[in-house]
C-alpha cells in the first residue's frame, strides 16, 4: 500500500496513548449492513405499507392507451409533451377530439412512474433505492461544498 513520504507503517501502529484504526474493525461493516437491510424490509412489510393503507395511498389502475401508430410515432420521435401546435395537427391526422389525444399521451407516458405505494415506501429519496443516483453528478458536487470546508480568518 503506498503511504506518503516520511511515514512508515511503524508510525501507524498504537503508541503514546493514541490509537489507530485497525483493518480487523473493517469486518463489522458487513453485519451492520446486513442488520440495516433487515430493518428496511421489516419497516417496509410491517410498518409503511399498513399505514399507507390505513392513510388510503392506493395504487390506482393504469389503463393501457389504445393503438395509434399516428400518435405512438409522434411519441417515440418527437417529444413527450405536446405543445399546442402538435396537439392541433395530431387532432386533424387522427380526427380524434383535443382532450382524447392529451388523455392518450398522458397514459403513454404512466407506465415508467412509480407508483403511489412505491413513493411511500422510498420516501421520494431517489438515492434509497438507486445506488447510481448516490454518485450522480459527483465531480460538480463537490466544489459547491468547498467553500464550507475552508475555514476563514
Amino acid at each position: 500500500m503506498w503511504l506518503p513520504e516520511k511515514v512508515s507503517w511503524s508510525d501507524l501502529e498504537d503508541s503514546e496513548g493514541r490509537v489507530y484504526a485497525k483493518a480487523s474493525q473493517l469486518y463489522a461493516a458487513l453485519p451492520c449492513a446486513l442488520c440495516l437491510l433487515l430493518v428496511r424490509f421489516l419497516f417496509e412489510r410491517y410498518l409503511a405499507t399498513p399505514l399507507a393503507d390505513l392513510w388510503g395511498v392506493r395504487d390506482h389502475v393504469r389503463l393501457t392507451p389504445e393503438t395509434n401508430p399516428i400518435l405512438e410515432k409522434h411519441f417515440c420521435s418527437q417529444a413527450r409533451v405536446l405543445s399546442q401546435a402538435d396537439l392541433r395537427s395530431l387532432c386533424k391526422k387522427t380526427s380524434w377530439p383535443e382532450r382524447k389525444v392529451q388523455v392518450w399521451f398522458k397514459r403513454r407516458k404512466e407506465p415508467g412512474a412509480p407508483r403511489s405505494s412505491q413513493e411511500v415506501l422510498r420516501g421520494q429519496k431517489p438515492w434509497l433505492y438507486n445506488l447510481k443516483e448516490v454518485w450522480a453528478g459527483i465531480p460538480k458536487q463537490i466544489p459547491q461544498f468547498l467553500p464550507l470546508c475552508v475555514s476563514r480568518p
